[in-house]
């Protein structure tokens, strides 16, 4: 991408720059740009997917913490019991 920038900076700069080669890096530049639209499509799709993954891995985590909870209150309730019966 610098190599083409630096060829439309060298002809913006020309006094009479050749319209051949003006047409031609016209043409590369344009298609330089969809191009780069073309990868930022692409890069945002794969942010929304990771970004739905990481959504489904936080809720996940979210009902991990939830169950582990409800473990720990029923294994503290099973523990007082098991004291009470050896009592």
């Amino acid at each position: 991408m610098s190599e083409l920038l630096d060829q439309i900076t060298e002809l913006l700069e020309a006094p009479a720059p050749d319209s051949e080669r003006l047409e031609r890096t016209l043409t590369d530049g344009y298609a330089g740009a969809l191009a780069l639209e073309a990868e930022r499509a692409r890069l945002e799709q794969q942010l929304t997917a990771v970004a739905a993954e990481l959504t489904a891995v936080t809720r996940e985590l979210d009902r991990n913490a939830t169950e582990l909870q409800g473990l720990r209150e029923r294994l503290q309730e099973l523990r007082r019991a098991a004291a009470e019966a050896r009592s």
